[in-house]
């Protein structure tokens, strides 16, 4: 499944870490999406590695579910100050603290 228009790339850290802040208008970390969905590059994986491969998390304040952190991947604006619409990575932690499942979750 594709999540963006653009043409996907395989995940690089170090461009991941670039999409952040005014990069997030962009689809820079958009198009590595299905790379780090589908290769299952982060399964396996503690909170420490993976902050190391992609930054920081972020609170979402609609979302609840323990053992599970959001990276930003992408804000889209329409006419508005605030964002139409917030993409980001979830990734949900099991038992043993490393990460079993990673998915896109969407605030619109």
């Amino acid at each position: 499944m594709s999540f963006s228009c653009g043409k996907q790339e395989k995940f690089d850290s170090g461009k991941w870490k670039q999409g952040g802040g005014e990069n997030l208008l962009t689809e820079m970390r958009l198009k590595m999406t299905d790379d780090l969905i589908n290769s299952k590059i982060l399964v396996g994986k503690n909170q420490t590695e993976i902050h190391e491969l992609l930054g920081n998390s972020e609170q979402v304040n609609t979302y609840t579910e323990p053992s599970t952190e959001f990276y930003p991947v992408m804000e889209k604006y329409k006419w508005n100050v605030d964002p139409d619409e917030l993409i980001y990575l979830e990734i949900r932690f099991n038992k043993k603290d490393l990460a079993e499942d990673i998915k896109i979750y969407k605030t619109k």
